[in-house]
């Protein structure tokens, strides 16, 4: 019996076929492109592409670190592992943009750009990270037409996802406490939870303070994201969409939180709509047996037809776990957050003797500032 050929759409068909040659015409950008590096070079011949990559990789280890420099410790790694993980047409848009900046202190730029553009921004659990400028002038003028205001908080997003999901956590398979008082029901699961509608591209990048154009932290994280992912930019996915169902898993609040951490990731199966639930860093016995190892994603809803998670922002998650996990990004991040929460606790508990260490507070607040801003 013929095997079952994976749909088109999904991850798994795209890994079926050498992913950097894109046969299908891409759809209009939804913003513009000219003299940007967001388009993957169709006329370098694969060989090219390799010997490119080896030549940067080479690059990258013979980069002489500095004490100055914030988290510079993981920058080898860091960089190695965003060009190995990334998809070939991000990885081609990431080696350009490196190759365009010459020295230590181009690669240094490069990282930086990558760690507060990238995780900062969907890690963040203060205020929006600051994020080094992008060299090319042109791409903040593209990254202006992405909106004319922020987005706010939906409960319709939540509501619509708990109806999709069956009123139960996708990850464990726990029923929702509120929906059981709601219907005034006494619950039948053993282990009912608080859920949350959770965000697979944080809500974060399609919210900020005022209510004019983006500030130019957020606009340069959507062109981070979209150089590493321009799939992303291909399904036409920008800052309106971030409460689209696509977007969306009902979760409990203890997974919402490892995931919004990329502790938990989910990988594409060879079934669409499946994946194998991914756990990194570690959990105890407790949590771990509340997991499924593989879930499917199912509209529960019979009146509406809703949309299920996105596989290609899925797989924007995933990778992204699997480099902030094995490069260290992930503990630098966690590490700087907590220290900066202690040092604004500090703040409110100067010693009444005049001996408390300001330099020392102002000078972590520096090197903080990719999470205070």
């Amino acid at each position: 019996m013929a095997s079952k050929r994976p749909r088109s759409d999904s991850p798994e068909a795209s890994s079926s076929r050498p992913r950097c040659k894109l046969t299908e015409p891409d759809p209009p950008p939804p913003v513009p492109y000219e003299d940007s590096i967001f388009s993957v070079q169709t006329d370098v011949s694969e060989s090219t592409r390799t010997a490119n990559l080896a030549a940067m990789l080479d690059r990258i280890d013979r980069y002489t670190t500095s004490a100055e420099r914030p988290h510079d410790e993981i920058l080898q790694v860091s960089l190695r592992n965003f060009l190995e993980l990334l998809p070939p047409d991000g990885c081609a848009e990431l080696l350009k943009d490196i190759d365009s900046k010459p020295g230590d202190e181009g690669l240094y730029e490069a990282f930086s750009n990558l760690y507060t553009g990238l995780r900062s921004r969907m890690m963040s659990r203060s205020k929006p990270p600051s994020i080094t400028p992008s060299p090319k002038p042109k791409r903040g003028d593209n990254a202006e037409a992405l909106s004319a205001k922020p987005i706010s908080r939906d409960q319709k997003f939540k509501t619509a996802l708990l109806a999709r999901d069956g009123y139960k956590c996708a990850v464990t398979g726990h029923f929702d406490q509120g929906r059981y008082e709601e219907l005034g029901l006494d619950s039948p699961d053993l282990n009912p939870t608080d859920t949350q509608g959770a965000h697979i591209i944080p809500f974060s990048y399609g919210f900020w303070s005022s209510s004019q154009s983006p500030p130019p932290d957020i606009a340069t994280a959507w062109q981070v994201l979209y150089r590493c992912f321009p799939a992303l930019r291909r399904l036409r996915f920008n800052w309106e969409d971030i409460d689209n169902l696509e977007n969306g898993i009902t979760m409990a609040e203890w997974i919402h939180s490892r995931f919004g951490q990329f502790r938990l990731a989910f990988k594409a199966t060879e079934v669409p709509d499946q994946y194998d639930v991914e756990i990194f860093g570690p959990i105890g016995n407790a949590y771990r047996n509340m997991i499924h190892d593989r879930i499917t994603f199912t509209n529960h809803d019979p009146a509406k037809d809703h949309k299920l998670p996105s596989p290609i922002i899925l797989e924007c998650h995933y990778i992204l776990a699997k480099i902030l996990n094995a490069s260290g990004m992930a503990e630098a991040f966690d590490h700087d957050f907590d220290r900066w929460e202690a040092v604004k606790e500090s703040v409110h508990s100067l010693r009444e003797d005049g001996k408390t260490d300001i330099g020392s507070l102002l000078g972590l607040s520096f090197l903080c500032d990719d999470i205070a801003r």
